[in-house]
């Protein structure tokens, strides 16, 4: 059924439900209308949507939909089938100076509404504008309705890019379009409500949650136009204020270091989710930071997972093939070895990749083009940040080899994560288990011998420079198919 009649709970107040009627139909139009009617209100949510263009210069669609609402109920209409001017109802409601319409912009979709379907509007009232003199914001810019839900009602309203740029002209439109209309013109309704009936210590409330909300986009403004290295420093900052306290808490809740570290480490991986988030909202816009940074897909990580594998199983398979040493698998400590190496693998690349691959690449990508120059920029910080002179050039093209998995898998973090991590893992398991039985060169496979270090000698920088290769073949190849596709 294209058309039909739903229930939905409005996000961020619980309990607070929104019956929506979805229709093309003038005598379902006329009965939510003489409700609304009836029940004495003087306001009335409104917004329209239509089709986006996907050429440039394209004509605009017409309105495809219009939606009224009230605080609980919501009238989805879908003009592209029916005539709006059939229902009396519609005309005089749209036309009553005395029902206030109200919405953000609200000008440019009355006057929409009378060029595409010749039905003359009055009684607009801009939500944006109201709530600035009504708080007595010295601003200029436009406030957005979901600005407004956050510092009005106190609640995220999930506005999806995928869903307004979607296709309204259809007559089946889907649960995500719905809820999408419907809930703008609900919360419209809702922010004139509030604001109407507030008190004075309400709107000094209000009042406060604006100017903080305010003054935090202002600032991540401001540090947008500052240059890579103050917006990282920034990102720094953030985090050790996060993290800092720890170190404090961490002495007086045990007199033992090992449970003290732990109590750090832990700590600071929860202060770097948080300042990834915060980073991401704030500076990225991302409605879901975390997701939105590392793309999860299970394949992909699953595919890094055997990579990082294989490249040091043929490390390790070179050494025997040339009689410096052998694998002894009892050396390792049985499962718990196994699970401690995977743990601290998964960690370790979870967090490294997240940080540098996610935060980091991205804002030096902001600043530096092309993006090849970025990724170089990155190598040299991924390792310095590791401290280690022997394995610099290693970690360098292991941070190259990792910026390309990203690339080659269109921007999703799950390969170098799993890369990274077996890399991690099985490194450590290696070297628990690698029997010497004649002392390698050093040029060859780094450290003294005794102990060979995958990114310290020419034979894992060999194996690292070969993966790079095929990544950035793979990723040509997706190029190419792209273009045949179009």
């Amino acid at each position: 059924m294209p058309f039909g009649e739903r229930r939905w709970p409005l996000g961020g107040e619980a309990g607070d439900e929104v019956d929506v009627q979805t229709t093309a139909d003038v005598e379902v139009c006329e009965r939510w209308i003489r409700d609304f009617r009836e029940s004495g209100r003087d306001c009335v949510g409104l917004d329209i949507e239509w089709k986006a263009n996907t050429v440039k210069g394209q004509r605009p669609e017409p309105v495809a939909t219009l939606q009224l609402a009230t605080e609980t109920s919501a009238l989805v209409l879908q003009v592209l089938y029916f005539r709006p001017g059939e229902c009396a109802g519609l005309r005089d409601l749209l036309a009553d100076e005395t029902v206030l319409k109200l919405g953000v912009g609200i000008k440019g979709d009355l006057l929409k509404l009378l060029k595409d379907c010749n039905l003359h509007c009055a009684g607009g009232l801009d939500l944006s504008k109201h709530f600035k003199s009504t708080l007595g914001l010295r601003i200029k810019e436009e406030i957005g309705l979901k600005r407004l839900a956050k510092f009005v009602l106190g609640f995220d309203l999930d506005k999806p890019k995928m869903v307004s740029r979607s296709d309204w002209s259809t007559s089946s439109l889907d649960e995500a379009q719905i809820k999408y209309a419907a809930l703008d013109a609900v919360v419209a309704c809702k922010i004139f409500q509030r604001l109407r009936s507030c008190d004075d210590f309400a709107r000094s409330a209000i009042s406060l949650r604006t100017n903080y909300y305010l003054r935090k986009s202002f600032a991540s403004r401001k540090l947008k136009q500052q240059g890579w290295s103050k917006r990282l420093l920034v990102f720094g900052c953030v985090f050790l204020l996060i993290w800092s306290p720890s170190l404090v808490l961490a002495g007086f809740m045990t007199p033992n270091q090992v449970q003290r570290d732990v109590v750090c480490a832990f700590w600071g991986l929860c202060s770097l989710l948080k300042t990834v988030q915060l980073w991401g909202t704030e500076m990225c816009k991302y409605d879901k930071p975390l997701s939105s940074y590392v793309k999860p897909d299970a394949q992909e990580l699953f595919q890094g997972v055997l990579t990082g594998t294989a490249l040091t199983g043929l490390f390790y398979l070179a050494l025997w093939f040339f009689g410096f040493g052998t694998i002894a698998p009892s050396r390792v400590g049985g499962g718990a070895g196994v699970l401690r190496a995977a743990g601290l693998g998964i960690l370790s690349g979870f967090t490294k990749e997240l940080l540098f691959r996610g935060v980091v690449q991205k804002e030096l990508e902001r600043d530096l083009k092309p993006d090849g120059k970025a990724a170089l920029v990155l190598g040299l910080i991924f390792a310095s940040a590791h401290l280690s002179p022997h394995g610099f050039v290693g970690l360098a093209l292991l941070s190259l080899c990792l910026s390309e998995g990203k690339k080659a898998f269109g921007g999703s973090l799950s390969y170098s994560i799993g890369l990274h991590s077996s890399l991690v893992a099985t490194t450590m398991l290696g070297s628990s288990a690698y029997v010497q039985t004649y002392p390698a060169p050093v040029w060859l496979v780094g450290s003294s011998g005794q102990s060979p270090l995958f990114l310290e000698g020419a034979l894992g920088i060999a194996l690292l420079s070969v993966l790079r290769l095929g990544l950035q073949n793979k990723k040509r190849r997706k190029k190419r198919r792209a273009k045949k596709k179009r």
